[in-house]
């Protein structure tokens, strides 16, 4: 009820409720999308170590657990410099599951993508999740970060609507090589596009 006075109901319901907004207040234009496809690179490659070594490149997955809705992952390999902002996307998905086929899916990047950070969003099943054996297991495979989107929708570095300059800009290479490369891209674009 705070952040729902602090905000007002259009910015609550972008922010909490992940309802987009009407068309005409998104904040991702649809033609920005063309300068971030990579038509050279499939879906599940990355740029990590294939002749890029002079820039500090590390490989996350950013995974948003929901026990009511659709769970959300993203594999990417981020040039991790201070001074500018970077991602290839390897990876989009979405799925229904509980904590099993969560645990499934970590496990799968994991042995997957040699990942180097896996960022998890704090929610009431990560909460049951920390205190499981199996999370023991996982933080000694990979280094795990957490992530409070409460906190961080209002931060102006961290929110979904910084990313907007990233898009304009082409820093958001997505891969586009071929038909499963286009296809989870894709998920990413039509939700920004209806993001208010």
């Amino acid at each position: 009820m705070e952040s729902y006075d602090r905000l007002g109901h259009d910015a609550f319901e972008r922010m909490y409720q992940q309802n987009p907004m009407p068309e005409d207040s998104q904040f991702v234009h649809p033609e920005w999308w063309e300068a971030n496809r990579d038509y050279q690179r499939s879906g599940y490659q990355g740029i990590k170590n294939i002749g890029e070594d002079f820039l500090p490149v590390v490989r996350v997955c950013s995974i948003d657990p929901s026990p009511t809705k659709e769970n959300a992952l993203i594999v990417s390999d981020v040039v991790a410099t201070r001074d500018s902002f970077a991602v290839a996307i390897l990876e989009c998905k979405k799925w229904k599951g509980g904590a099993k086929e969560l645990v499934q899916e970590m496990d799968r990047c994991i042995a997957t993508y040699q990942l180097d950070y896996m960022i998890l969003e704090t929610s009431t099943m990560t909460k049951w999740f920390e205190r499981e054996p199996v999370y023991e297991r996982l933080k000694k495979e990979v280094r795990f970060i957490e992530h409070h989107t409460g906190v961080n929708k209002l931060s102006e570095e961290l929110e979904v609507l910084s990313l907007a300059a990233d898009i304009e800009n082409g820093s958001v290479r997505l891969p586009y090589g071929d038909a499963s490369g286009r296809a989870m891209s894709g998920l990413l674009e039509n939700e920004a596009n209806v993001y208010g």
